[in-house]
């Protein structure tokens, strides 16, 4: 029997307000208008992103197994020569700049992406970027942060799945640098590879320029740019539904703690010892 996926409801122009109830709510939701004031929507270009910034060095995730699913490492590259090969001719090469933080890897373009007003007054604000050809991030969920991905330029597809659906999503043990990352391959059709994923309730929406998606703390996901795609995703320290489900959120301390005292420490000690790090 084929999933069966919902789609993720859709609310224009919210008050600030009426977006942190959505937020206590904890559940998905597409904001529309939350970015339409953004210079980046009718400028970042490949070669207005290379005439700004193309002198910066970046981290760029290369994908050496030949899966989005599978490990990748890290490199240090200038952003010009990323984008040179974004806008090569043939199959797109495995690799994405992938939440790099725009205030310090981008400082030229952080006035493109003013924090949107529904965030006004929130604490903690950080930003990512994420520029990618046919790239994908494999299903993940956030420990800590709460998530408001906004769509700059291209589509991207994205599949959320709820906290209930954890124990049906192969996450690694805490005791993983990559505790919460699945080791699941979802190209394809999974569901025949995977029999706990039929269990799973997908929801689905592929997002356009000035869509904006809240990703709830804890809620797993997979990300899949179609074609050449920007975007920008805030995150914030969540103070709602922190122990909610409790299973989930105690899990996610001690993997967030053993990161940062054990398996973050050897990653760096790797990184020492043979000029890269690798995930």
């Amino acid at each position: 029997m084929p999933v069966v996926s919902f789609e993720v409801p859709v609310i224009d122009n919210p008050g600030r307000e009426d977006f942190m109830r959505i937020v206590r709510a904890g559940q998905p939701v597409i904001v529309r208008g939350a970015t339409e004031k953004w210079p980046a929507l009718g400028e970042w270009s490949p070669a207005y992103i290379r005439e700004k910034s193309g002198h910066r060095v970046v981290p760029i995730e290369f994908y050496p197994g030949g899966s989005w699913y599978g490990q990748w490492t890290t490199v240090s590259m200038r952003l010009d020569r990323y984008i040179d090969i974004l806008e090569s001719e043939g199959a797109p090469e495995m690799c994405y700049l992938a939440q790099a933080k725009v205030d310090e890897y981008l400082p030229e373009l952080v006035d493109d992406v003013p924090v949107p007003a529904v965030l006004d007054g929130q604490d903690g604000i950080g930003a990512g970027a994420f520029l990618g050809r046919d790239s994908i991030t494999a299903l993940h969920y956030h420990s800590r942060d709460e998530a408001l991905l906004c769509q700059i330029s291209g589509r991207k597809k994205v599949v959320l799945y709820a906290p209930e659906d954890y124990r049906n999503l192969r996450y690694a043990h805490p005791f993983s640098y990559r505790f919460n990352f699945s080791d699941m391959d979802l190209s394809g059709e999974p569901e025949t590879r995977y029999a706990r994923l039929r269990r799973a309730r997908p929801y689905e929406c592929v997002l356009e320029q000035g869509d904006a998606l809240f990703i709830p703390l804890f809620w797993s996901h997979v990300t899949e740019n179609q074609g050449l795609s920007a975007s920008v995703t805030f995150f914030w320290r969540s103070v709602d539904n922190t122990w909610t489900p409790l299973s989930l959120a105690l899990r996610s301390r001690l993997g967030f703690w053993f990161r940062s005292q054990v398996s973050g420490r050897v990653v760096g000690g790797i990184q020492k010892l043979f000029g890269y790090p690798a995930v």
